[in-house]
Parts: C-alpha cells; sequence; structure tokens
C-alpha cells in the first residue's frame, strides 16, 4: 500500500483533545493492483507519556461514494482519549 503519486496528501497542524497533532488527507493505492481508496491520519504528540499516537483509517469501497465513510472514520478517530 502506497500513497498515490497523482495526487500530494494534505497536511494540517490542529489540536486533537489538547494535544498537538499533524492531520494527513490524500488517496492511498495498491502498487500494481487496482486497489485504491482516500485514507485519514493522525499523528498525535502525547508530551506527558513521551510518545507519539498514530491513527490512521482507510476505506475501499469501490462501487460507492466513500464521503460518509471518511467522516465516519474521522469521527471515530477523533474520540481519542489517551491513557498511560
Amino acid at each position: 500500500m502506497i500513497t498515490e503519486k497523482a495526487y500530494r496528501p494534505y497536511y494540517y497542524r490542529t489540536k486533537l483533545n489538547g494535544l498537538e497533532t499533524i492531520l494527513t488527507k490524500g488517496t492511498w493505492e495498491v502498487e500494481n493492483d487496482y486497489m485504491a481508496g482516500p485514507f485519514i491520519n493522525y499523528i498525535v504528540k502525547d508530551t506527558q507519556n513521551k510518545r507519539y499516537i498514530v491513527l490512521e483509517g482507510f476505506a475501499f469501497a469501490p462501487t460507492q461514494n466513500k464521503r460518509n465513510y471518511m467522516f465516519e472514520l474521522n469521527s471515530i478517530i477523533t474520540t481519542l482519549k489517551p491513557t498511560e
């Protein structure tokens, strides 16, 4: 699985539950195959526990609109509440 070469991903700096976060949105594809779709990626800097948390969501639905799937994935991921 790779990031699609034709479209550069979008990067945003944001906060997720008060933690510094980098949000990435783009499309993925399987190299030498016909599978592809959108993805969302969060990299959360958890300074209290000295770690980074990576959360990713991928959608694959060849015959359907993926907007609602991405909205749902984003809603699930943003419920993050880090624990020790």
